[in-house]
């Protein structure tokens, strides 16, 4: 799954997963893809985008500039349905890297990105243990959620 909106870096970036995916025989699914009349779902409706979320196996997330962070609120969302992630390390931020690195595999670029996401898609063993993984973090993200607001309330 490749959920992002476009960008020229993206773009690029896209067009490779594309290419490398296609022949691979894995299957992309993201909005983006309407642009090249390759895949018909419309991910702008947000029940569609849930389901197809739901039964992705993993997010390919890329910076939309390269001086990015990482993209936390597009990534929680996935970790909350039990997706792996797959990321860029951010230029700016390597303590928010840091905080995810226990579940987010993370790649220098493009092909080390790719060589994870397929690893993980031809190693059902691993791909399980990243779900689990996901499902776990996202569990403890919210507990400290829950833990801050009930700190913040009851002051």
């Amino acid at each position: 799954l490749y959920l992002a909106s476009s960008s020229p870096r993206r773009d690029v970036v896209f067009k490779k997963l594309l290419f490398r995916a296609e022949s691979d025989g894995i299957t992309v699914i993201s909005p983006n893809l309407r642009m090249y009349n390759y895949y018909k779902i419309d991910l702008s409706d947000p029940n569609i985008k849930d389901i197809v979320s739901y039964h992705s196996k993993i997010l390919f997330n890329i910076h939309q500039h390269e001086e990015s962070v990482l993209e936390v609120h597009r990534i929680n969302s996935m970790l909350s349905m039990g997706v792996c992630v797959v990321s860029e390390f951010s230029i700016t931020d390597s303590e928010l890297d840091a905080d995810y690195a226990d579940t987010v595999y993370f790649g220098v670029d493009f092909e080390e990105m790719y060589d994870i996401a397929k690893g993980l898609l031809s190693n059902t063993d691993e791909l399980k243990k990243c779900c689990i993984q996901s499902l776990v973090k996202y569990r403890l993200l919210m507990t400290s959620t829950d833990n801050l607001l009930d700190a913040i309330f009851s002051s």
